[in-house]
């Protein structure tokens, strides 16, 4: 078996496949090149400790539905997609089964399918801790008794609490605008 190059030259399989792990060895991210079949043709070193790499079986033998058993469906199907030749398949984020997470991208060229994973573990820890400070902020907004607002720095109204609620109403019409400022909700109390 040989693919021939645009020079012209035929290259075997097993030197690709060294060409191939040489090119994603470059690469800062787990990295997987796949056949459009599934079966890998090459991994990088980051790669092979992240997804499910049996260093004792040959590389022709491992196919992506093993390799990314971990991060469940979802990887799967966008390496399926990619493989019937859709548009690559971007952000999509699974846990892996040690309470990480990663991001994948998924794209087809050619004959082949390449999956690259990125641990996003910090940034989705960020990302649960602002929604939880969200959260509480809203809740504080909500429990006090007088009208709040929360404004922009060119008075535009970003939140309000409940009380805050019924002067929005008065002041929100069908001819005034949606986005209400500070000075239309003092103009309306005149």
């Amino acid at each position: 078996w040989s693919w021939r190059l645009r020079t012209g030259l035929t290259v075997n399989r097993e030197t690709m496949n060294a060409q191939s792990t040489a090119w994603l060895d470059a690469l800062p991210v787990a990295a997987l090149l796949c056949g459009r079949n599934g079966q890998a043709r090459a991994i990088n070193a980051p790669g092979r400790s992240l997804f499910l790499y049996d260093a004792k079986a040959p590389m022709g033998t491992q196919h992506w539905r093993v390799l990314l058993h971990p991060f469940g469906d979802a990887v799967q199907e966008a390496c399926t997609k990619a493989a019937a030749g859709s548009e690559a398949q971007d952000d999509v984020l699974v846990p892996h089964g040690d309470g990480r997470f990663a991001s994948f991208r998924v794209v087809s060229f050619d004959d082949a399918v390449l999956i690259t994973a990125t641990d996003v573990t910090e940034l989705h820890a960020l990302r649960d801790r602002a929604s939880r400070s969200d959260s509480t902020f809203e809740a504080l907004i909500e429990s006090v008794p007088s009208a709040t607002y929360i404004v922009a720095l060119d008075g535009r109204v970003l939140r309000h609490n409940f009380a805050a609620q019924r002067d929005l109403d008065t002041t929100v019409s069908p001819d005034r605008p949606q986005a209400i400022t500070l000075r239309m909700l003092w103009e309306s109390d005149a």
